[in-house]
């Protein structure tokens, strides 16, 4: 048998993908069964991510986002780290 430790959604243009709810659903579907079958299995979201898409990406069920660029490219990187981990 398998263990699935990491399943990382990369580079992705997240705004178009946002708006396709199949996209969504398939995330909370995969949530859904890493935690029916009491995984530890974490769901990253990789590119794209930012303060306005961050809440729908974790409410699908990401538990971890990397928002490399939207963070170096803030006027304030250490005040938006604090509120994406507030997400």
């Amino acid at each position: 048998m398998y263990k699935i430790e990491y399943f990382i959604i990369y580079k992705l243009n997240l705004i178009k993908i946002l708006r396709v709810k199949k996209w969504i659903t398939l995330w909370r579907k995969l949530s859904q069964l890493i935690l029916t079958k009491n995984s530890n299995c974490i769901i990253e979201i990789d590119g794209g991510v930012n303060l306005k898409n961050g809440p729908l990406l974790v409410k699908a069920g990401a538990n971890a986002l990397v928002a490399g660029s939207f963070i170096f490219n803030s006027i304030n990187p250490e005040e938006t780290i604090a509120k994406l981990k507030k997400l």
